[in-house]
């Protein structure tokens, strides 16, 4: 009988066990949940925004986002020359860097990369892009000119030039790819004038020397009549025409504008403005 009770008791003890030990681990399941339910998110330091695509100017440099998360991470992305990124794993709260190198072409270039968690995809496709070639050149202008109020002279110290920004696009001709540059120019000059130039040609890629550099020739118009109304003129009227033939090569642009040329780009004496510039980017 003894034995029965005894049997008994150690039974419910048993069960009373049991019983409470699935109690503390349900308890504390519902507490680790939350923490086992992975997350992350991407957020662009710059904007301070999450981060759906990093835009990387020209210039090249570092981009930072925060990557949040409470797992282990590794990104995976397409290596390329123009970009690095680090690191590429980790776990938890984590600053990525992203270094571009400065864009020497007429491109955009583009990649993507992908966040994953063991085999889990958890971020597909975040684009990082490199802008086409935007820079703005600071040197030396020399300007030669029948026009009256035009330096003959003019250099980045005695006109404040601002620089010279050159972008490009691309456009397409009977289904081929054609690149197209703008340069904008402005000059301030002796009788606080600024000149606005704007040229639209194709640019050829040439390799010299084992080096690749860029030869563009372009034209446009400039109107002379804003000019002539500021220097007291009424002849330094009428729309000309200009012709530009300039080389980029790294990060050394040079080039000559003729306003009002000859034939063939060619400077007519006594008529033709000309502008000679020489900078780096």
């Amino acid at each position: 009988m003894n034995h029965l009770i005894l049997k008994n008791i150690k039974t419910k003890w048993m069960i009373a066990c049991m019983s409470f030990a699935c109690i503390m681990q349900m308890a504390s399941c519902d507490k680790e949940e939350p923490l086992k339910a992975a997350y992350f998110a991407l957020i662009d330091d710059t904007r301070g925004t999450y981060a759906t695509e990093l835009l990387v100017t020209p210039d090249g440099g570092v981009r930072t986002f925060t990557l949040i998360s409470n797992r282990d991470w590794e990104i995976i992305y397409d290596k390329t020359p123009w970009i690095d990124i680090a690191p590429t794993s980790g776990n938890g709260v984590t600053t990525i860097s992203v270094t571009v190198t400065p864009n020497e072409s007429l491109k955009e270039d583009s990649t993507y990369i992908s966040i994953i968690n063991n085999t889990l995809l958890v971020v597909d496709e975040l684009k990082i892009k490199r802008q086409n070639y935007l820079a703005t050149y600071k040197g030396s202008a020399s300007i030669t000119s029948p026009i009256e109020s035009i330096c003959t002279t003019c250099t980045s110290d005695d006109t404040d030039i601002t620089g010279i920004t050159a972008s490009s696009a691309v456009s397409y001709d009977k289904g081929k790819d054609k690149t197209i540059l703008n340069f904008s120019t402005t000059f301030k000059l002796s009788a606080s004038y600024t000149m606005n130039l704007a040229f639209e040609g194709d640019m050829q890629t040439v390799t010299e020397n084992e080096e690749i550099k860029f030869i563009y020739h372009g034209d446009g118009t400039f109107d002379l009549t804003p000019l002539g109304e500021i220097i007291n003129d009424p002849t330094i009227t009428g729309v000309k025409d200009i012709i530009i033939d300039a080389e980029l090569k790294g990060g050394l642009l040079s080039f000559q504008a003729v306003i009002d040329p000859g034939p063939n780009g060619s400077v007519k004496p006594d008529i033709s403005t000309v502008i000679m510039f020489e900078g780096n980017r």
